[in-house]
């Protein structure tokens, strides 16, 4: 039985780059949690306000839940939530569902989605400190490469 002590590249590499998106991913969120938290919200309405806050002729259910890289059931949750707090509001006819119906943000929810993009510019400024801006450039770069060659395997791998 050949057991390895030492790591290989690939092992390195794939626990540099594995554990560090995991990291991220995890950091990211509790950040989404404390910020979203001082607001009165829950991490997971983070995204949908971001969004709201962009598209201000609105958003469908399955229009923010592609934006949001998440699926349409929790941005419904979501969604619903910031409706009921006066945050977000559509169009839909009383009783109907309203997926088709654009959301907007109401005003309430400008004023809440302008307090979080401070603390998202905050954030973003403090996780790039000491990054050049071509070296912000260059690791967006190549994370979009890196997604787009596993979006491609993905896609092409028999199931």
């Amino acid at each position: 039985m050949d057991i390895r002590l030492e790591p290989s590249e690939l092992t390195e590499r794939f626990e540099a780059f594995v554990l560090m998106i995991l990291q991220l991913n995890r950091a990211v969120t509790k950040i989404k949690e404390l910020e979203m938290n001082r607001l009165g919200l829950r991490g997971a309405h983070a995204n949908c306000l971001f969004f709201l806050g962009e598209y201000s002729e609105g958003l469908t259910i399955g229009q923010l839940a592609e934006a949001c890289c998440e699926d349409k059931a929790a941005v419904s949750r979501s969604v619903a939530q910031l409706v009921e707090k006066g945050l977000a509001q559509n169009d839909a006819p009383e009783g109907s569902r309203g997926y088709r119906s654009p959301y907007r943000l109401t005003a309430r929810g400008q004023v809440v989605a302008s307090q979080m993009y401070d603390r998202v510019e905050k954030v973003v400024s403090v996780g790039g400190s000491g990054l050049t801006d071509q070296q912000r450039r260059s690791l967006y770069e190549s994370l979009r490469t890196v997604l787009g060659n596993l979006d491609e395997y993905y896609r092409e791998e028999p199931r």
